[in-house]
């Protein structure tokens, strides 16, 4: 019988997981739940109190009632390394026993304090020789070391560490899934917005090509915890951005000092996906510029109507 997998989120407020039956094609989600994190245990990303975060995860196994305790991890923070990187073509396993001396000088962490993974975007020929072109991924180990820890602290067994924008593009980008079709020209970018972390990965029907992760979030557009705005509480899990923006009673200052935060946060996407534009023009296939453009001039109605996860 195929045993069910659970994935696990360490967000900024809360804990949360997912239980998917394997029996089924696709696979099926089964259970959902979450937990309320204390303020400050997760902070941009990163496990700040382990204790904290072990209590919270003890409380969300007793709320979800989940079949198993091994889990897959989700990560997206700033002390993660995504590049794309070229290097001579390798069987697999030869890669992997080597990737650590091929990749030092891509990588700005030291090597034996990083853990490291790669997805093999294409090969190419160059100068007659055979190369591969990687979506390199580098991690702090003691960064790693701390969600795993919490997780240990309440049980769970760890069976893995995925990238979140990897996890989302497997989630929602395929053909049937991402509103892309067999003839559609250029790629998708899928954009995740966290309380305090953003992630923006740009994907070719399913394939992930670019990977941005941004230390900005929805608290810092609402101006959570500032004396000047009073953004209204939004519900646990999944909300609507458009939320955020103050309601006729907030202080007449929220409208101005949100709506600025955010074209500077929808800037910062922008200037993402025009960096993705401009390397796609020097190694890869064309990137529709038209993205850029279309995205500044709709961005509050996007923001309006995007979805924070967070």
């Amino acid at each position: 019988m195929a045993r069910p997998r659970i994935g696990l989120d360490i967000g900024a407020t809360a804990v949360r997981a997912v239980e998917l039956s394997m029996r089924s094609s696709p696979p099926s989600v089964v259970r959902v739940a979450e937990a309320p994190l204390p303020p400050g245990a997760v902070s941009n990303g990163e496990v700040r109190e382990p204790h904290a975060v072990t209590d919270a995860l003890r409380e969300l196994w007793q709320r979800g009632r989940f079949r198993s305790r091994e889990v897959m991890l989700g990560v997206a923070n700033q002390r993660v390394v995504v590049r794309e990187v070229s290097l001579p073509w390798l069987a697999d396993d030869e890669l992997r026993q080597s990737l650590s001396f091929q990749v030092q000088e891509f990588v700005p962490i030291p090597i034996d304090e990083a853990v490291l993974d790669y997805h093999v975007l294409e090969e190419f020929e160059n100068d007659g020789g055979r190369m591969q072109r990687l979506l390199l991924v580098a991690a702090h180990k003691s960064m790693v070391a701390q969600f795993v820890q919490a997780a240990e602290g309440a049980r769970l067994s760890p069976v893995g560490v995925d990238l979140i924008p990897f996890a989302i593009v497997r989630s929602v980008g395929t053909i049937d899934g991402s509103g892309l079709d067999e003839e559609d020209f250029g790629d998708e970018a899928l954009v995740e917005i966290g309380a305090d972390v953003t992630s923006i990965c740009v994907h070719a029907w399913g394939v992930p090509r670019f990977v941005r992760i941004l230390p900005t979030g929805a608290r810092l557009i609402d101006g959570s915890g500032e004396e000047d705005v009073d953004p209204p509480a939004p519900p646990p899990g999944i909300v609507e951005l458009g939320d955020i923006f103050p309601k006729p009673e907030a202080k007449p200052n929220s409208m101005q000092l949100v709506t600025g935060r955010a074209g500077g946060f929808a800037d910062e996407i922008n200037s993402s996906l025009e960096s993705r534009e401009s390397s796609c023009r020097a190694v890869g296939p064309s990137f529709p510029g038209s993205w850029s453009s279309s995205l500044t001039e709709c961005r509050l109605r996007w923001f309006r109507g995007a979805r924070c996860i967070g």
